[in-house]
């Protein structure tokens, strides 16, 4: 006779058996078709109560191969209402359910991708449910209410906290970052019929972000039909290339035919025009950059706003009362007190291959008459370099040598010996309106050492593209920001002591007696209540944002994700 261990064993081989075969019943089926129409709930009722019968925190559950990224929200849900259908009746959708399918078909109007909810799909399901007698399959209705509830989720996290990491830019799942239970909001919402109350609620407060919303809508419908030929990079001025260009400035509705003057003149107001909208110089002539502008075409100038507006989801829901702004690409520095604007300047932030970093920092003190020490990137660069070749340089460039903090003689060192791996010394300019830093430098605390400053090249704040600077960021009105630093300290200092110094040439630190923080953005696109700007990417961060956004193999991940390994909740 067989053993007793012999036949638990057994026993645990068929359960495994059963289990690997689908004897747990995983999967509701694919199919149920129901004739009785006060059937269909409990049918959707019992097929939801099996998608979600084994589903946790830690694993979403995958349903017919659609992963639902927002399991434990779905599950809580669920279970608090005994599986009960939240958005259908009767396999039919109920006000809410219709108002979040509407919302989700068109999530571009949020600057958001309809797909990314797999809003298609659940479409389909629902109109393909019934058939022409009246029957109902309940597996689609299931499938399709699973669907919208994960949506919701995914849905008002998005809007709220963005689809990405905001120091990584890796997409990420972060409910975390919403500062309000889902699941009461979810209830609130379906409860009231205020689905779009509840999205609205989520969004941004920032006034860039409710215009960019605006203008992304009215941009989609003025150009729906609009396409336009790429125009050559040529100076052939025949009369083909001018009705070329005639034809793309009409496509972008800046061309006015009941002007009444000649081609040339019509051309150049419509030049200057398509120029304004682009913070381009208007000088109503086909440049480089105004040409390269135009070849943008209508689907990426829409995904430009739509970036933008992701990135303002990334930035801090509250700004404090006073600050100051310098966004990059548009060049331009500005301080907001009570959100209104106090103060704006050009300025020139970092080249290309020399960027300036995207930063947040607090500016305690500025200088008068400051030293410029000299990075070592650009000690080994640009001056070693020159040093050898004239060695007169450094006097002619008033530059000190620095070596353990001393100054030494630069006239008895030999500079051919020195290189990238070897050079034991300091560069330091010293104070004057020669200076690189100019008669005036704002410091705040920064791991890139750069910091905004005056400049002795001010013929450079007239130039259209002003990407020019190592990475710090100059400052044309300079005295206008530091009269409003020291504006409400006119006890220890006042504006007339700072001329004073200035006059002087005295070098002198200012402590502020309220610290303000300043931000460093990266925006390529601005609205208010008239116009939409649309700035150059200088620095490409949009398309490598587009990269991660709207690409085929970015896209199939963030419908479908793996379960992540390392971290958790990422998409």
């Amino acid at each position: 006779m067989p053993r007793r261990g012999s036949h638990i064993l057994l026993f645990l081989s068929c359960c495994l058996l059963l289990l690997a075969c689908g004897g747990g019943k995983e999967q509701p089926p694919e199919k149920d078709i129901v004739k009785v129409p006060e059937d269909i709930n409990k049918h959707v009722k019992e097929a939801i109560t099996v998608s979600l019968a084994k589903a946790d925190s830690a694993h979403p559950a995958i349903l017919f191969g659609d992963t639902l990224i927002a399991t434990p929200f779905i599950t809580t849900h669920y279970r608090s209402t005994d599986h009960q259908p939240a958005w259908s009746d009767r396999g039919k959708l109920k006000a809410p359910g219709d108002t979040l399918l509407g919302i989700l078909l068109n999530a571009h109007d949020y600057g958001l991708i309809p797909e990314e909810y797999r809003s298609s799909l659940i479409d389909s399901l629902l109109k393909s449910a019934a058939d022409s007698a009246g029957n109902v399959d309940a597996a689609k209705i299931s499938r399709a209410e699973l669907l919208l509830s994960d949506a919701f989720f995914r849905f008002a996290v998005h809007l709220h906290s963005g689809r990405l990491h905001a120091d990584s830019l890796w997409r990420e799942w972060h409910p975390q970052k919403v500062d309000t239970n889902l699941n009461l909001l979810m209830n609130y919402a379906i409860e009231h019929n205020a689905i779009r109350q509840v999205f609205d609620s989520l969004e941004p407060k920032q006034y860039p972000y409710r215009m960019l919303k605006r203008a992304l809508k009215k941009f989609r419908k003025e150009f729906a039909k609009e396409r336009w030929d790429t125009l050559a990079a040529t100076t052939d001025d025949t009369l083909a290339y001018k009705q070329l260009l005639k034809l793309r400035l009409i496509a972008g509705h800046d061309y006015d035919s009941t002007l009444e003057a000649n081609d040339s003149v019509k051309l150049a107001r419509a030049i200057r025009s398509y120029q304004r909208k682009h913070d381009l110089e208007p000088d109503g002539k086909l440049g480089k950059n105004t040409r390269k502008s135009m070849n943008i075409s209508v689907e990426k100038r829409i995904r430009q706003i739509e970036i933008t507006m992701e990135r303002w989801r990334l930035e801090p829901k509250e700004m404090p009362e006073r600050y100051a702004w310098l966004n990059i690409p548009s060049y331009y520095f500005m301080v907001i007190e009570a959100d209104t604007f106090v103060m704006e300047s050009r300025v020139i932030v970092g080249t290309v291959k020399n960027q300036t970093p995207l930063q947040v920092g607090k500016i305690r003190y500025f200088l008068i008459y400051p030293y410029w020490r000299v990075p070592y990137s650009i000690a080994w660069k640009e001056i070693l370099p020159a040093v050898k070749r004239d060695t007169s340089y450094l006097r002619k460039h008033n530059f000190e040598v620095l070596q353990g903090g001393t100054v030494i003689d630069h006239s008895t060192i030999k500079w051919s010996r020195y290189s990238k791996n070897y050079l034991p010394f300091t560069f330091r300019q010293r104070e004057g309106e020669d200076n690189s830093l100019g008669v005036m430098k704002f410091n705040f605390e920064n791991k890139y050492g750069v910091y905004l400053h005056d400049t002795n090249s001010k013929r450079l704040f007239g130039k259209e593209v002003r990407a020019l600077s190592h990475g710090c960021m100059r400052l044309e009105k300079y005295m206008d920001f530091a009269a409003f630093l020291i504006r409400d300290d006119s006890v220890h200092i006042r504006m007339d002591s700072i001329q004073v110094y200035l006059d002087k040439k005295e070098k002198k630190q200012i402590d502020l007696k309220k610290p303000i923080n300043i931000y460093v953005k990266y925006f390529t696109c601005g609205a208010d209540e008239t116009d939409l700007v649309l700035y150059e990417d200088i620095y490409r961060k949009d398309e490598k944002l587009e990269n991660q956004l709207y690409s085929e193999k970015t896209f199939k991940k963030s419908v479908s994700p793996k379960i992540p390994e390392k971290k958790p909740g990422a998409l």
